[in-house]
């Protein structure tokens, strides 16, 4: 049985996080090595877990990797493909999203030619109409 306990934590990440001096302020953002078994599979396992008091909201922009990740959010779970624009997402109360980032080896290679639409699956690029 694995909890995020017993994984190996990494240092907290800066990449992709827009103004992360201010968001250390507002949440929690954890990164997790998969144990042995799921390595081949999963890069990282990552946490955001967030309490702002009644009222306050934080709207968070992330520049996301190119990458696919696997995301459990309060009463939703999406498979999220790569995305070229940033995204918001806006905190407010408590919470916690839990997402994977699929091993790249696992991931489709980005054939188009220059210029052609990218998607994100399950979610919206501010970029993007």
């Amino acid at each position: 049985e694995y909890t995020m306990t017993t994984m190996e934590s990494l240092p907290r990440p800066t990449r992709g996080v827009v103004n992360p001096a201010a968001s250390e302020k507002v949440f929690r953002l954890e990164r997790y090595l998969p144990p042995d078994d799921l390595a081949p599979f999963v890069e990282h396992f990552w946490l955001v877990a967030w309490s702002l008091p009644d009222g306050v909201t934080h709207v968070q922009r992330t520049l996301p990797r190119h990458a696919i990740h696997v995301v459990f959010d309060e009463g939703r779970t999406a498979i999220f493909g790569v995305m070229t624009g940033s995204f918001e997402y806006t905190l407010r109360g408590s919470g916690r999203v839990l997402g994977v980032l699929v091993e790249k080896q696992h991931t489709v290679p980005d054939t188009r030619p220059a210029g052609a639409a990218r998607i994100g699956l399950g979610l919206q690029s501010k970029d993007q109409p």
